[in-house]
């Protein structure tokens, strides 16, 4: 994968992230206030993941070729990790 597939894909990655954080949000909004208090807590994570992102598409923009393989497989864990957190919101709101 070039520097401009890995780019793509961790873009592509932290623009669904984004888009479910928001919907998230505003379904949290909308729920008890434990509920969304425990929901705050998962989204703050699963915004933080975004700002990590966020950097490593920094990185990739500013990495040796022989760097990239190790990018993508951050990007790949970090794409993993925020599919986990905002599974786990999901399940705290109902969805």
């Amino acid at each position: 994968m070039n520097r401009e597939e890995l780019m793509r894909k961790a873009r592509q990655r932290l623009e669904v992230l984004q888009a479910d954080i928001e919907k998230l949000e505003v379904k949290a909004q909308h729920a008890s206030e434990d509920v969304r208090a425990q929901a705050e807590t998962h989204l703050q994570r699963a915004r933080e993941q975004a700002d990590e992102l966020r950097g490593r598409m920094e990185e990739i923009r500013e990495a040796a070729e022989g760097r990239l393989q190790e990018l993508r497989g951050q990007v790949d864990q970090l794409g993993e990790r925020a599919r986990e957190t905002l599974e786990k919101i999901r399940g705290k709101i109902g969805l």
